[in-house]
């Protein structure tokens, strides 16, 4: 599915496998700042700028943002780096381009995913930058075992 993040005058998008992963996109990048809603106008995440988030995970998944990230980075991680890996400015140009390149995996060599990316890239800040540096981080995450601290 397709969602839409409108961040001020611009607009970014990226794709998800459902809404717990678009959650957790919208709110470890925009801090809960902007609302997101998927193309087809179904599913949305609200903006939190006055708190909320956990209540409204809780709702949604049974979980707080921080439980529901774990479980995530447990269970899904290769979904939230893909995910992650898909927002782009805008819905034209930048989601053709995604789209071209949607094979992204957790093996995918780094200077594919630079040379596909390079352009892509806000002229206002680098919120995309941000997203693919965050999908690095969710990459290396690696689970404690059971016993250590």
């Amino acid at each position: 599915m397709i969602y839409e993040i409108s961040k001020h005058q611009e607009k970014f998008s990226f794709e998800a496998p459902n809404l717990k992963i678009a959650a957790l996109v919208v709110c470890t990048l925009c801090h809960g700042q902007y609302p997101a809603i998927s193309i087809d106008g179904e599913k949305a995440i609200p903006p939190f700028i006055f708190g909320g988030h956990d209540e409204w995970f809780i709702s949604n998944f049974g979980k707080n943002f921080v439980e529901t990230l774990n479980e995530v980075l447990s269970q899904e991680k290769e979904q939230l780096y893909i995910s992650l890996n898909s927002v782009l400015m805008g819905t034209g140009v930048g989601r053709k381009a995604y789209q071209e390149s949607k094979e992204f995996t957790l093996k995918t060599p780094k200077q594919v995913l630079e040379h596909s990316k390079d352009r892509l890239n806000s002229k206002f800040n680098n919120f995309c930058q941000y997203a693919w540096a965050f999908a690095e981080q969710v990459s290396l995450y690696k689970p404690a075992q059971e016993g250590e601290a």
